[in-house]
């Protein structure tokens, strides 16, 4: 992968993190009121969709346990080796940024992660209760401007 698009696909998840962190949710929207925390699902299949949106095609929804606990699950996009993941650093004990963006991670790789049957294209042709809610469109309008120096 080109480091301008690595660049790009790191660009988008920070900034659709720093969005996620200052949207107000309420009680009814899941766990995303207790942002990055238990939310790993919910983040990864909305920063897919942004994805999609934007033409950054390839990445998939992955889900891995900790080698420690089989019941501790955590979610994150992946294309190839490439991970993504917004919500890494609710797992604070292992020293995470809250925005991975990197080639074959240990940490993930640890987690034996299995693709799920989501991609951009199936969660953009699927009508999901982040619509109904209009989770989508409130996460939008708090995007930060996009840096272009």
């Amino acid at each position: 992968m080109r480091d301008v698009e690595l660049d790009r696909i790191r660009a988008v998840a920070e900034r659709y993190r720093s969005a996620l962190e200052s949207t107000p949710f309420g009680d009814r929207d899941g766990s995303l009121t207790d942002f990055p925390e238990r939310c790993c699902h919910h983040a990864s299949f909305l920063l897919l969709c942004h994805f999609g949106q934007l033409g950054i095609e390839g990445f998939a929804i992955y889900q891995g346990t900790s080698p420690e606990d089989e019941s501790q699950k955590h979610q994150w996009l992946q294309k190839g080796d490439l991970v993504v993941d917004i919500t890494a650093d609710q797992f604070l004990r292992h020293g995470l940024p809250s925005v991975v963006v990197t080639h074959d991670s240990a940490w993930h790789r640890a987690r034996r992660g299995r693709r799920l049957p989501y991609d951009e294209t199936s969660v953009l042709e699927t009508g999901t209760w982040y619509d109904d809610r209009g989770i989508v469109e409130r996460i939008i309008a708090h995007l930060p401007p996009e840096n272009t120096t």
